[in-house]
């Protein structure tokens, strides 16, 4: 039951991260956008891409944004600080587990007593939910979406910056 408890919230991030929308969003110079492409690569004058299977060519001279796809940074800060609240729950019952077998009986531990399951669960769902917490506002802080700007720069430049982003793509 502790454990189920415990693991739905970071099973319910986990499935949020991999529903959020993945692929390139690539916004041409008339203002539309097409999103889910994935970058193939530069044959002279086009950018080849692929969504949902269909090969789709852009004209590198149409290319205005290019937006590297959508990572959810909350979620996954939310999973790995979920995780790390989670330890760090155990460790807490564990060492107030360990100083309530070595105090005099009756001495309260943690505001818990006694140091018995639902004290195990509350710690862990505690450290879980503030982990989550921590760790969301972190992802959301710390990484910053890489949107690739193409408007202002010449036909040359437009194509080294392309070469670019899918040597990243091939090297993560």
């Amino acid at each position: 039951m502790r454990f189920l408890l415990i693991t739905m919230p970071l099973l319910a991030c986990v499935s949020l991260s991999q529903a959020q929308g993945s692929g390139w969003i690539i916004t041409l110079s008339n203002h539309r956008s097409i999103d889910g492409l994935t970058l193939i690569g530069v044959s002279g004058d086009s950018l080849r891409t692929v969504r949902n299977g269909v090969p789709i060519m852009f004209s590198i001279n149409e290319l205005a944004e290019i937006q590297e796809p959508p990572r959810s940074k909350l979620l996954y800060g939310a999973l790995f600080g979920g995780i790390a609240g989670f330890v760090a729950g155990e460790a807490i019952f564990e060492l107030a587990k360990d100083r309530e077998e070595k105090s005099d009986p009756g001495t309260v531990i943690l505001a818990f007593y006694p140091l018995d399951s639902y004290a195990h669960i509350a710690l862990d769902i505690g450290g879980v939910l503030a982990g989550m917490t921590i760790g969301g506002l972190l992802g959301l802080t710390l990484e910053k979406d890489r949107v690739y700007e193409f408007r202002n720069l010449a036909r040359g430049e437009k194509t080294h910056l392309l070469e670019s982003i899918l040597e990243d793509e091939e090297d993560p």
